[in-house]
């Protein structure tokens, strides 16, 4: 169970890692700027803890949800191919650029 730092929320998160790699299943609840809200999110990592599957759905009645897998070298796709992001990232899994939209300024 997680508590978020600010605000009023809660996350009650699985890991569970085995030979396939590891799954992550998460129920999170919360408030942003003053609306609650409740999503479900699941993520799959290779056995290396590569990502290569997300997915986020909204738990507050709507039909919304995204889902993006990855072919495990910065390429981001959805079931239909709408979506398409070529993300680089560095040896720790986190992301230094992603084209258009953010790129690491600060390596500390």
């Amino acid at each position: 169970m997680w508590q978020p730092w600010t605000g009023p929320g809660l996350e009650s998160l699985r890991l569970v890692e085995d030979a396939d790699g590891v799954r992550v299943d998460s129920v999170t609840i919360g408030v942003h700027e003053g609306a609650p809200f409740a999503i479900r999110y699941a993520i799959r990592c290779d056995a290396a803890w590569h990502v290569r599957d997300v997915e986020i759905a909204s738990l507050e009645g709507r039909s919304t949800t995204l889902a993006l897998s990855s072919n495990g070298m910065g390429r981001w796709t959805d079931g239909a191919g709408d979506v398409s992001a070529e993300i680089t990232v560095d040896a720790d899994g986190l992301v230094v650029e992603y084209p258009q939209i953010a790129r690491q300024v600060w390596t500390g």
